[in-house]
């Protein structure tokens, strides 16, 4: 992600300027659908949100005998 901001306030005998940029990189786990990324931006907030298919994790429950 990358973004850049820029903000002017006008008073009576005073200007003041902002601006800058920022980037931020997220690494995704393993199967996120990066195609299918959706961004909204409301109220100062941004969410991205990437699809990740639920994976099984491969577990196996064992009984254990008591003797």
């Amino acid at each position: 992600m990358r973004a850049e901001r820029s903000e002017e306030t006008t008073q009576k005998h005073h200007t003041e300027f902002r601006y800058g940029t920022f980037a931020r990189s997220v690494r995704l786990p393993v199967g996120a659908k990066g195609d299918e990324a959706t961004a909204d931006y409301k109220d100062g907030v941004l969410t991205v949100t990437i699809p990740v298919p639920e994976t099984k994790t491969g577990t196996k429950t064992i009984s254990v005998r008591h003797g």
